[in-house]
């Protein structure tokens, strides 16, 4: 299955994808307004990136896990929870 929101839009794709994927976290990456408007509704955090080559900031897992901790809470606070 392959999801592409050329016809029903990003945040239907999401949708969909949260419905398969129910259990996981998810974080967009992207450079558009349509999916910057999909993950705020979806309650995603949302990372803008800059497809200029001179412009990209290299992502990396500590950048993205920080997205997650503000958006999802710190991984310890699930430790806790255990």
């Amino acid at each position: 299955n392959v999801n592409s929101s050329w016809e029903v839009g990003k945040l239907q794709c999401f949708k969909w994808i949260k419905e398969r994927y129910q259990n996981i976290r998810f974080c967009v990456i992207g450079d558009g307004w349509e999916e910057c408007v999909a993950a705020q509704t979806m309650q995603w955090p949302f990372i803008k990136i800059d497809l200029h080559p001179h412009r990209f900031p290299g992502l990396t897992l500590k950048t993205i896990g920080y997205y997650f901790s503000v958006v999802y809470g710190s991984p310890e606070a699930e430790d806790d929870k255990e």
